[in-house]
C-alpha cells in the first residue's frame, strides 16, 4: 500500500510541476525587456550636485565645543578606570 501512495504522489508532484513550468514559459517572464534601462550622464552628474547642494548640516561653535567637552570627558573616564 505505501508503495502504490509513493507512487501517486510522485505522479502528482511531477504533474503539478510540469503545469506550473508550462505557465512560466507561456508568460513570457524569462523573455528580456524590450529597452534597457539607460541612465544619461547628464542623470548621474545631477544626482551628486543636488547630493552635494544639500551638503552635511553646519556645526556652530558652541556645538563643537560641546563635542569636544564630551570627548574630553570619555577619554580622562577611560584613563581613570585604568
Amino acid at each position: 500500500m505505501s508503495r502504490v501512495l509513493l507512487k501517486c504522489s510522485i505522479a502528482a508532484n511531477v504533474l503539478c510541476a510540469l503545469v506550473i513550468a508550462s505557465s512560466i514559459a507561456r508568460s513570457g517572464i524569462g523573455t528580456p525587456v524590450a529597452e534597457p534601462a539607460n541612465v544619461m550622464k547628464v542623470d548621474f552628474d545631477r544626482v551628486f550636485a543636488d547630493a552635494s547642494a544639500a551638503g552635511a548640516p553646519a556645526f556652530t561653535d558652541a556645538d563643537r565645543e560641546k563635542l569636544r567637552e564630551h570627548g574630553l570627558e570619555r577619554i580622562n573616564r577611560s584613563r581613570a578606570d585604568r
